[in-house]
């Protein structure tokens, strides 16, 4: 057998280790030419279609370093290549064969994630025992020097032939809806043995830094948009979740308070003017108690504030006035 897991051969190839020749040729495998258009169309499966979809996605590697699916360079053609992705419905469920041509290896073929995509007539192989998609080498670098990862997962249909959404960031190793019965022992490659009728796989290419461990299983980029996540061609694409509408809140408009007015009171009094609340009668000087101008006295007055009595109205210049007799 030809074959080991990669988690095993990347740890030996950071650790400038020896892999032993079961675990690749010296030379690279060719990647595989593209296989008949007979054996694979453009989308995914229809619901009752005796096969099985597979989606290729560099979609978070960054566009310069997609190599098939670079934006400005890409031969291919159709929906969502500029993107980065694409799929491809297998027509039946064979057992997966050796992309490189290789009878010998086709046992085990199911086990390599560039057998699946040369299923669907991409261009792959075995670079020195890594997978090569497309001119995307795993565990190569990227154009800002991050380390390219692939994972591939697979949901299986459901007893009433639904398909679960895609795992989003689950351990390696954990369950997840649709997950397939395998016995693959590299936790990169989650696939079944065999086909089965209306499963749907993912090839994903992504960057990592070489100091950061992926633990999870990586569905791409947004896995689970509508027209990314599991489905069949012939149903109704699943709806996104509903966007919820803001609820607008009603801020309320603070009205000033009126200054109140204060009106002047009538208070009565020897001038009978207008006074403030508070105020004496001061008609004939500043102070209260004043004398009259011209002599006199200025009056008495009423402390109950209903007026007083009124003065003499004598002055310096004012006739005698006769008094009369007392009797004394």
């Amino acid at each position: 057998m030809r074959w080991m897991t990669g988690d095993v051969a990347a740890a030996m190839a950071a650790g400038d280790l020896a892999v032993p020749a079961w675990a690749g040729d010296t030379k690279p495998v060719p990647p595989a030419s593209a296989v008949s258009s007979d054996q694979w169309r453009p989308g995914w499966c229809n619901k009752d279609e005796n096969g099985y979809s597979v989606l290729v996605d560099f979609s978070s590697v960054p566009a310069k370093d997609r190599g098939g699916l670079t934006p400005d360079t890409t031969k291919l053609t159709g929906a969502h290549v500029k993107a980065g992705w694409f799929v491809r419905c297998h027509k039946g469920l064979e057992p997966v064969k050796d992309a490189g041509g290789d009878a010998r290896q086709d046992v085990d073929a199911w086990r390599e994630s560039a057998n699946w995509a040369g299923g669907v007539g991409v261009p792959a192989g075995l670079d020195d025992w890594r997978t090569s998609i497309l001119g995307v080498t795993q565990w190569s670098k990227t154009s800002d020097g991050k380390r390219i990862n692939m994972d591939t997962v697979t949901v299986v249909p459901g007893n009433d032939g639904s398909l679960s959404p895609r795992p989003d960031n689950v351990d390696f190793g954990a369950d997840y809806p649709g997950k397939p019965k395998t016995t693959s022992s590299n936790s990169n490659v989650i696939v079944p043995e065999k086909p089965v009728k209306g499963m749907a796989v993912e090839i994903a290419a992504y960057p990592k830094g070489d100091d950061e461990f992926n633990m999870s299983y990586v569905s791409g980029d947004k896995p689970n948009r509508p027209e990314h996540r599991p489905q069949c061609a012939d149903a109704p694409a699943p709806a996104s979740p509903p966007t919820p509408t803001p609820t607008a809140t009603v801020i309320p408009t603070l009205t000033p308070t009126a200054t109140p007015t204060v009106t002047p009171r009538l208070t009565p009094g020897r001038s009978g003017s207008l006074l403030k609340p508070g105020a004496r009668d001061h008609t004939h000087s500043g102070r209260p108690w004043a004398p009259a101008p011209h002599g006199g006295h200025p009056g008495v007055p009423d402390p109950s504030g209903q007026g007083g009595s009124g003065g003499s109205g004598a002055g310096q210049e004012s006739a005698p006035v006769a008094l009369p007799a007392t009797g004394a």
